[in-house]
């Protein structure tokens, strides 16, 4: 979710380390928070972890290339904004993070 991972698997395999895969192995990882409005249930996170999605992502689309870090860090800023009722609070931490993702050179 913050891209810790996918830095770390960079950083390995430049070192000449290969990455394996392991299909059957589970990670049950809950993160965020829930609410329910009007009988429709809604996912959100706290502001500063969505900062450090926007911040992380945006780094690593930087680094890498990737363009699905920044799909993903847009889709969690929506779920965010349609969850809760604080889009500037939503917009301002993303805003930040991206900025600041922009600025570092490491995660």
């Amino acid at each position: 979710m913050y891209f810790v991972d996918t830095d770390f698997c960079k950083k390995v395999r430049k070192k000449g380390f290969k990455i394996f895969l392991l299909k059957d192995t589970i990670m049950d990882h809950e993160e965020g928070k829930r609410k329910i409005n009007d009988g429709k249930e809604y996912y959100f996170i706290d502001m500063k972890s969505l900062y450090l999605i926007a911040r992380n992502g945006n780094f690593n689309a930087k680094t890498l290339g990737d363009i699905t870090a920044v799909l993903f860090t847009l889709l969690t800023l929506y779920m965010n904004i349609i969850a809760i009722s604080q889009p500037f609070m939503n917009v301002s931490s993303y805003l930040k993070g991206i900025l600041d993702g922009l600025k570092t050179n490491n995660v």
